[in-house]
């Protein structure tokens, strides 16, 4: 057993929580180590496939940071802690919204949130201070914190590397959240199927349903993936997250009543859980395993009175 599990690889599990919930047993020999490793390395893949390889590509076959200088950022100066521009600035390829204005005392938190639920990314600048929103994170500086004194068009090239260096640990940001909701989703998809379970008529320990739950999420995860690589956004996408993700586990979980499996049977790690779980010798319905249990426990006092006797 322990070999199967070894054989079954990275992207094996992605295949099978894809196109084969029917096999979802094999999951349930998975370690739990395993189960972690598997979610922070497909988060780290979704991750650079929906905000690092498009800005990848945006850099080499698009427009860079350095044609975006040339193009549309106008003659300025930063002396003495104010922004003074030759004239307002906005920029708009609804993904990424900047907007530069001089006259603009001061920037605040209202103003941008007024633009976070239709851009991925928010840049504003304004006489004395510039805000900006990434990867679901806000920050603001104000010109009289910053080190540089003085700044004009040329001077803001040297800066082109440090903005890359900024969109990297914006990236590491990003594959954060996303694991925080894989697993809130895991958690979520868990306690759902642990309501069920009466209904299904099974037993599940907690650890199963968890590495159940983890592998139901996969689909799901690969089309927001694919969509944030070309900018989607999907609307509604923890109710329809949840849905699909149950869909792959009651299908699962009919499989796994159909080929009698039994909880803590299969899986490779012992929880506190499992001792609610039903005992190997047991079958999986419970109803089944009391009528079993009742019949042998009567035959025994048959057999202890004739003795008796």
């Amino acid at each position: 057993m322990e070999q199967q599990a070894k054989k079954f690889g990275f992207f094996r599990q992605i295949a099978t929580a894809v196109a084969q919930p029917k096999k979802y047993e094999r999951f349930l020999h998975l370690s739990t180590g395993r189960v972690i490793a598997f979610v922070l390395i497909f988060s780290l893949i979704t991750t650079f496939v929906s905000y690092y390889l498009p800005f990848i590509i945006s850099q080499i076959f698009g427009v860079s940071y350095a044609d975006i200088i040339d193009e549309y950022v106008p003659e300025f100066t930063l002396k003495d802690d104010v922004l003074t521009l030759s004239e307002p600035v906005e920029y708009d390829d609804g993904y990424t919204l900047v907007i530069a204005n001089s006259n603009i005392e001061e920037f605040t938190g209202e103003q941008l949130a007024e633009y976070t639920d239709a851009y991925e990314s928010v840049y504003l600048f304004s006489k004395t201070n510039m805000i900006f929103y990434a990867s679901g994170q806000e920050t603001t500086y104000r010109y009289a914190d910053l080190t540089v004194k003085e700044l004009d068009r040329e001077g803001l090239r040297g800066f082109i590397p440090s903005i890359y260096l900024m969109m990297v640990v914006s990236g590491l940001m990003n594959f954060v959240l996303c694991l925080f909701w894989y697993f809130l989703g895991a958690l979520l998809l868990m306690l759902l199927g642990w309501s069920m379970k009466g209904f299904w008529n099974m037993r599940f320990s907690f650890m199963d349903l968890f590495k159940l739950s983890v592998f139901s999420k996969v689909l799901y995860e690969l089309i927001v993936a694919v969509l944030r690589m070309f900018r989607l956004e999907l609307p509604m996408s923890l109710f329809i997250g949840l849905a699909i993700g149950f869909i792959y586990l009651s299908m699962a979980v009919k499989q796994l009543r159909a080929d009698g499996y039994e909880s803590g049977s299969a899986s490779s790690d012992s929880t506190i859980f499992s001792r609610s779980a039903a005992p190997s010798s047991k079958g999986i319905y419970s109803r089944a395993s009391m009528r079993t249990t009742g019949y042998e426990k009567k035959e025994e006092a048959d057999h202890t009175e004739d003795a008796d006797e």
